[in-house]
C-alpha cells in the first residue's frame, strides 16, 4: 500500500505512477470535493461543506495500531 513518498512528487499536481494507494486515493478524494465545489459555483448554488478525518494504522500480531494517535493503540 505505503506512501510512495517521493519529495520531487509534492511538487506535482500529477500523480507519479510510483505512488502508492495511499497518496491517490487522497487526490481523487479532495480532487473530487474542488470539482463538487467547482460545480456548485458555476450553477449557482451555495458551495457543499465537506467534513474529511482519516485513521493511518497497522495491523501488526493481530492488534491494531493507530499511527497517528500518540497513545497508538486503537480500541
Amino acid at each position: 500500500m505505503g506512501t510512495g513518498f517521493d519529495v520531487e512528487s509534492l511538487n506535482s499536481t500529477v500523480l507519479s505512477e510510483n505512488q502508492g494507494i495511499i497518496p491517490r486515493a487522497v487526490h481523487h478524494l479532495f480532487s473530487q470535493i474542488d470539482e463538487r465545489r467547482r460545480e456548485a459555483q458555476e450553477t449557482g448554488h451555495p458551495a457543499p461543506e465537506f467534513k474529511v478525518s482519516a485513521q493511518f494504522v497497522e495491523l501488526y500480531n493481530e492488534e491494531v495500531f493507530d499511527l497517528i494517535d500518540p497513545d497508538g493503540k486503537v480500541s
